[in-house]
C-alpha cells in the first residue's frame, strides 16, 4: 500500500537524491527492526514506546548541545525512533483500529 509515495530503490544515486550516509541510517533502522521484533514481538505498547524514544532522541540532541553525548548517540536514538515508526506505520498498534490486521 502506498499513500502518494513512489518506491525508490535503496542505493546511493544522486537521481534518486539518497546520499551513502541515507542507505547506511536506513541499513541500521532495518537492522533495529529486526533485532525489536525479535525481543518485542507484541506492539501494542508501540505508541508509549515510539514517545519514548522520540523523548531519547530530543534529550540526546539538548545533550549533545552541550557537550554532554556523542553524536553517535544522536544517531542511535534517531535510528530506534525511526524504527518504531516504522513498526507502527507497517504493523500497526495491537488492539487498536490500526493494527497489523488493518494493513493487510
Amino acid at each position: 500500500m502506498t499513500v502518494g509515495l513512489q518506491m525508490v530503490e535503496l542505493t546511493a544515486d544522486g537521481k534518486k537524491n539518497l546520499s551513502n550516509r541515507d542507505i547506511q541510517f536506513l541499513n541500521n533502522v532495518a537492522q533495529e527492526i529486526i533485532f525489536a521484533r525479535k525481543k518485542y514481538p507484541e506492539t501494542k505498547h508501540g505508541v508509549a514506546v515510539f514517545l519514548e524514544e522520540a523523548g531519547e532522541l530530543a534529550k540526546s540532541l539538548l545533550d549533545y548541545e552541550d557537550d554532554l553525548s556523542p553524536k553517535e548517540e544522536v544517531w542511535l536514538e534517531a535510528v530506534q525512533s525511526s524504527a518504531m515508526a516504522m513498526r507502527i506505520g507497517t504493523e500497526g498498534i495491537d488492539g487498536m483500529k490500526y493494527s497489523k490486521y488493518s494493513n493487510e
